[in-house]
């Protein structure tokens, strides 16, 4: 646990309210409604378990085996793309909550309608979350746990809504798999949350994978970067196989004493760090209004022209990075991707057409039946080989994604510094501008499938029908197979590269799309504060001297609040 003050559930959730009235214009709505969320959970007395990971690392069918039952949907492709919360209820019923505010409730059975990507594709329906209510002893002391979308989904938006519930993280089980013992993507996730998280389970998922003397080497590598990642020397690594409810027990009695000896600790301490970290930010932006508010109305209104005349300078930077990302995406289509997949499909041919020789000579029968074996022959052939090259193209292209992302995401921080330090300089006090943290990582994972024509099928087999038997006709039919294969190699290395080329565009785009927009956001923050300023000194002096008193007052309730929650330094109030 962190060192943080000792406040009892009633005096934390006062300040919350407190905060709530004195930051009402002062922070963004995005901010707001994560201390509202977080208040509501302590006053309910429910802390958020929140199960993460990157995708198809098993977290649904993980809460399953841990309810003992399949609740959650469960399958080889992406499933989930809304958060779904699991928590107590004296009966079983699915609410769902709407993105307009509207609630609805459903039989359990309708919970994939809602929560799949097959069902729900994009969210079309416009769910914000996915509430089930169960008589489950794991949840009858405040526990609800929360599914979320895998990070690195081959859906992008999955990402982001895994990544925008983050604030509401009060505790995580983070799942990992023995098949991959914690990628790079994995390590940076891992830092972030133990940044922002009180508590931290992780379960290593698929242990069956491994062979005899294998699982205690693959935990021991992982319990190092664990160790490494959320500077911890003891972190709690459970090793399972969801599948099979192999070691589920041994998390199961350990979160039944987490829940009843440490859930109340680590809710409030939840609670206590996004509240400090909102009234640290609220009190700076009460500063900055009052260092706006001091200056006499005419010198406001030059500074503000001269700070947008910072923005507008600053929007050729914003073009430059935007055009840095497009280029290193062309390039990573180009080098990734095309490149890569081109010579695969001019190269391999010979090789796989060897592969398929060797099947044919195993093959005892007619014609037909041998005509049938090569068409199947064909088809574990091409999907061998290209779910064989399909992970050594993801790991380049994150290795690539990830070089570009740092590049882009500095440039953007950048700018947003030389926003905050233009806000200064024009007016006095820095606002607390800040971005989210993102990641442009990984934008798709592979499940391959043959798309064949049944026609193609038939002419085949007819082909085969119409041979002699014998020799002459296996080695017709041969040279058939051979020709499919070398067609379908084309078809799908084409496929396979315009579906890579798509999903980066779409990775990218967003990942830019979320950083324009919080970046945009902080602007507003700033230009709110300002009009806000204007505005009360045009309506006299009277009016201005009593805005002054409020925001000085309310800069200093909030700090002491920010102290008071564990935040020890109060933020420069200076120019």
């Amino acid at each position: 646990m962190r060192d943080v003050p000792e406040l009892d559930r009633e005096q934390l959730l006062t300040k919350a309210g407190e905060l709530g009235e004195l930051a009402r214009e002062l922070v963004p709505e995005r901010s707001r409604y994560e201390l509202e969320q977080a208040a509501r959970r302590l006053s309910e007395d429910r802390l958020n378990l929140v199960v993460v990971g990157e995708f198809k690392r098993g977290k649904s069918t993980l809460i399953n085996a841990l309810l003992e039952r399949d609740l959650l949907p469960t399958g080889v492709v992406p499933l989930t793309s809304i958060i779904t919360l699991v928590r107590f209820g004296e009966r079983e019923r699915l609410i769902v909550r709407f993105l307009d505010g509207s609630e609805s409730e459903h039989p359990l059975a309708d919970l994939n309608a809602f929560v799949t990507e097959a069902e729900n594709p994009n969210n079309e329906r416009g769910v914000e979350i996915a509430i089930v209510e169960l008589p489950h002893p794991l949840l009858e002391q405040g526990l609800q746990l929360v599914d979320t979308p895998g990070l690195g989904s081959v859906h992008v938006h999955n990402t982001e809504t895994a990544r925008r519930f983050f604030p509401q993280i009060d505790a995580a089980l983070v799942v990992l798999t023995a098949e991959q013992p914690l990628s790079g993507d994995e390590q940076r996730l891992l830092a972030e949350l133990a940044e922002r998280t009180p508590k931290l389970f992780y379960a290593v998922n698929k242990i069956d994978v491994l062979g005899p003397g294998e699982e205690e080497i693959a935990l021991d590598f992982i319990r190092s970067r664990l160790v490494d990642a959320e500077g911890s020397g003891s972190p709690e690594l459970f090793a399972v196989s969801a599948r099979y409810s192999t070691g589920i027990e041994s998390l199961h009695d350990r979160l039944q004493r987490f829940i009843a000896s440490e859930r109340r600790e680590t809710l409030l301490e939840s609670v206590a760090l996004l509240a400090g970290t909102f009234a640290a930010d609220a009190a700076q932006a009460a500063r900055f209004e009052a260092h706006a508010l001091e200056l006499p109305l005419e010198e406001l209104e030059g500074r503000l022209a001269s700070f947008e005349r910072s923005l507008a300078a600053l929007q050729d930077a914003r073009e430059e990075a935007r055009l840095l990302l497009e280029r290193a995406v062309e390039d990573i289509i180009r080098m990734q991707v095309n490149e890569p997949l081109l010579a695969y499909a001019a190269g391999h041919a010979k090789a796989l057409e060897s592969s398929l020789d060797g099947k044919a000579a195993a093959i005892d029968g007619g014609t037909r039946k041998f005509t049938l074996a090569l068409r199947h022959g064909v088809e574990e052939i091409i999907q061998a080989d290209t779910l064989k090259l399909a992970p050594e193209l993801e790991a380049e292209i994150a290795d690539a994604l990830e070089r570009a992302e740092k590049r882009y995401g500095s440039r953007m921080r950048g700018i947003l510094e030389e926003i905050a330090e233009a806000a200064e300089q024009a007016f006095g006090s820095r606002p607390p501008l800040q971005l989210p943290t993102l990641d442009l990582h990984t934008p798709a994972r592979f499940t391959f499938k043959l798309r064949d024509e049944a026609q193609a099928l038939d002419q085949l087999v007819d082909l085969g029908q119409k041979l002699v038997p014998g020799s002459l006709g296996r080695r017709l039919a041969l040279r058939e197979a051979k020709s499919r294969l070398r067609m379908l190699l084309d078809r799908h290395a084409g496929r396979l590269r315009s579906d890579l080329a798509e999903r980066i565009k779409a990775s990218a785009g967003d990942y830019r799309d979320e950083l324009e927009s919080a970046l945009e956001e902080a602007i507003g923050q700033v230009r709110s504060a300002l009009d806000r300023a204007g505005r009360e000194q045009r309506t006299g002096r009277r009016q201005v001297e009593i805005r002054l008193r409020d925001l000085r007052k309310k800069a200093e309730q909030l700090d002491n609040v920010a102290l008071a929650l564990g935040r020890r330094e109060k933020a420069s109030s200076g120019g």
